[in-house]
């Protein structure tokens, strides 16, 4: 099977049975065929092992559990945050993240999401005004663990005091594929901000495979694909997009380009 056909297949998968961390090394993949996943999935393999041989008994302890995926992330293995860097094109790949044992703070996100969940956390990835964060669910009180903070989670009080200062309409959970895309989303705005969108539009089909029934993502190929004038194929983005949106929003903006792509398509000389 190709990288096409594995992004593919999670396309097809309900969000709950995606593993995190393949989905991050083959979207890395699509971005460099000659890359070899299988040391990085030994590697991450080997967190999780290391993270239940740590935890011990106490693996529906959410509190152990956050401190465990801290101690062995973190500290045994030295992962920490990279500041952002508007001129590094590589710091929202996964599989580099790994090498380097510093990324972004999503990409850091779906490293200690996938960890808590193979050691049996349920997790929610929240996006807290652009700071994605993990929250371990417990019965008697939730705990975060915030990346950028490196090894200590966040209590309870420290919990209501960063929800308190943002606002409700920024705080958003994220479902697997929404996280995995808002990765893609960022090395996509960094290529378009650096003049390359033949390159931003291969992120996008990437995402495709993977979400192919959302509407955003067949409306943003539209448009990329109709600035570099690839009549046909913007066509049909735009067309896929009319079909399956729900929202009014764009859609008569993007009816009007389709429109116009079509007179220029028909008055085209054969």
């Amino acid at each position: 099977m190709t990288v096409h056909d594995d992004l593919r297949q999670i396309g097809q998968q309900k969000d709950g049975d995606i593993n995190l961390a393949t989905a991050a090394l083959l979207l890395a993949k699509f971005k460099d065929l000659s890359l070899d996943i299988g040391p990085y999935q030994r590697h991450i393999d080997t967190l999780v092992e290391d993270c239940l041989n740590y935890i011990g008994d106490d693996f529906n302890d959410n509190t152990t559990a956050s401190e465990t995926v801290c101690q062995i992330i973190a500290k045994r293995y030295g992962y920490t945050a990279q500041i952002e860097d508007d001129q590094d094109a590589q710091q929202h790949n996964f599989a580099q993240m790994i090498d380097h044992r510093r990324g972004s703070a999503l990409n850091l996100c779906l490293l200690y999401a996938h960890v808590l969940e193979h050691i049996g956390q349920p997790i929610e990835i929240i996006d807290l005004e652009d700071h994605p964060v993990v929250r371990l669910l417990g019965q008697r009180e939730h705990i975060l663990v915030d990346p950028l903070q490196g090894v200590k989670p966040i209590g309870a009080a420290q919990m209501r005091s960063l929800f308190k200062e943002s606002s409700p309409f920024a705080l958003k959970v994220l479902d697997k594929r929404s996280a995995l895309l808002n990765g893609q989303d960022l090395t996509k705005l960094y290529l378009l901000r650096n003049n390359a969108p033949e390159a931003a539009i291969s992120v996008l089909e990437s995402c495709l495979l993977i979400a192919p029934d959302e509407p955003r993502l067949w409306r943003e190929l539209g448009v990329l694909e109709a600035r570099l004038d690839h009549i046909d194929d913007s066509i049909s983005a735009l067309k896929r997009y009319l079909e399956i949106s729900e929202s009014s929003t764009y859609r008569y903006s993007a009816s009007q380009l389709l429109q116009e792509l079509q007179t220029r398509k028909d008055n085209k000389p054969s």
